[in-house]
């Protein structure tokens, strides 16, 4: 049987996985999930595009997905399938990250090369 999440499991990998692509972000902060069981199964975060889009993300167990703003239901955020990581949805969602993140794999791959 495998044992349980720990309870603040979403928030934290939401928040590692929004450092790691923060080159190509304008911003993003964490949002409270709501109720306590919200807490166990989920995390949201507000992110700032470089394209200048405001998206609405949350996390659960079946990957991240781009939702409707939790505070008023309105959607200005693409409707998008689930993604089984951050990276995969935001390169689908905006063209300036999918260009950033693009130089810097041929950075690093040019790295390898060269040493």
């Amino acid at each position: 049987m495998a044992s349980p999440l720990p309870s603040n499991f979403y928030k934290t990998e939401l928040s590692r996985a929004l450092k790691e692509n923060s080159f190509g972000l304008k911003g993003y902060q964490l949002l409270s999930s709501g109720t306590p069981s919200d807490v166990l199964q989920s995390a949201l975060a507000r992110v700032e595009l470089l394209d200048g889009l405001t998206v609405y993300l949350r996390l659960t167990y079946v990957g991240y997905e781009i939702i409707a703003d939790p505070a008023n239901q309105e959607s200005q955020s693409p409707q998008m399938e689930i993604s089984e990581t951050l990276d995969e949805l935001l390169r689908a969602v905006s063209p300036a990250f999918n260009s950033r993140y693009s130089e810097r794999l041929m950075t690093r791959l040019n790295q390898l090369v060269v040493h």
